[in-house]
């Protein structure tokens, strides 16, 4: 699969200034999008994840609180590429990695199918940049690719301004219930 890649063509990554009229598509294939309100402060690229990529996503993934060893981290993201009803995305700024998208596909009896953020981190310092926005919009795309009608997502009551983020970009509060688990 080509990278999708978002940016401005002809202009710095290290550029000071915010972009609007970002170009994204298949190499070679660019598309003028991003005509609503986002602006981004840095050309990106987003892509597929790769196995190379899994120390920055281990390192991304400590950032949410889930301290996880490399080896760990191999085996949940290899099960994760496998399905088909599951995308694993990254966003990259000078050739680093600096946020991370996990969507996948949930059918389910009592509702319409819908397209489930499981994991959403974009670097501690590029946060407020515009990475969220782009990948959140990514898993907007994806879902509408695969005739979902919504996008649906879980934070954690204190983070606060993960919360604030979702509303900024129009998600709102659906329902409220108790998380319950048991190990086997």
């Amino acid at each position: 699969m080509a990278a999708l890649f978002i940016g401005v063509a002809a202009v710095a990554i290290s550029s000071p200034g915010y972009f609007r009229g970002v170009l994204t598509g298949e190499a070679g294939h660019a598309n003028r999008c991003g005509e609503g309100s986002w602006q981004y402060k840095y050309a990106m690229i987003v892509r597929d994840v790769q196995p190379a990529d899994l120390s920055a996503v281990a390192v991304l993934l400590g950032q949410l609180g889930y301290e996880l060893d490399e080896q760990e981290v191999r085996g949940r993201l290899d099960r994760v590429r496998k399905a088909s009803d599951h995308s694993v995305r990254v966003a990259v700024v000078d050739g680093k990695i600096v946020g991370l998208l996990h969507v996948f596909e949930r059918p389910a009896l009592e509702k319409p199918c819908e397209a489930v953020v499981q994991s959403l981190v974009v670097d501690a310092g590029l946060r407020g940049n515009g990475v969220g926005a782009a990948l959140m919009q990514e898993a907007e795309a994806w879902a509408r690719d695969r005739g979902l009608a919504s996008v649906v997502l879980y934070t954690r009551t204190d983070r606060d301004a993960a919360r604030a983020f979702y509303e900024r970009i129009g998600y709102g509060l659906s329902a409220t219930s108790h998380f319950m688990r048991r190990d086997l």
